[in-house]
């Protein structure tokens, strides 16, 4: 696998996670910790084929969940805990570009849509 797209599945998600952190510190003026991130794991992975593709989008979603909790939940803040993660997990997927995760990621909108 290419190191290129183990750095940018990292990064990105990170970026996003700060962004998204960084609209809520606004609001908290008082807070000058560093924004969220975590490392998602895919050295172990083959990201071009379809299970890898699905376990990366668990792993991408499991920590967007993570730290869109530990910013939003605690405080009470529902609403944008999910916004948080939604915009975590659609920046990262875009931003890694690969189309098998882009299909894994378009099959869990489309379920959630329909519910």
């Amino acid at each position: 696998m290419n190191n290129a797209i183990k750095a940018v599945s990292v990064l990105t998600l990170v970026s996003s996670l700060t962004a998204i952190s960084s609209m809520s510190m606004a609001q908290d003026s008082v807070d000058r910790s560093p924004p969220p991130s975590s490392v998602v794991a895919v050295s172990d992975l083959d990201i071009n084929s379809s299970e890898g593709a699905a376990i990366l989008y668990v792993r991408i979603k499991s920590a967007a969940r993570q730290i869109c909790r530990d910013q939003y939940l605690r405080i009470g803040m529902a609403r944008d805990y999910y916004r948080c993660v939604a915009t975590a997990i659609d920046d990262t997927v875009a931003a890694v570009n690969l189309q098998q995760l882009t299909s894994v990621h378009r099959g869990a909108t489309a379920q959630l849509a329909s519910r």
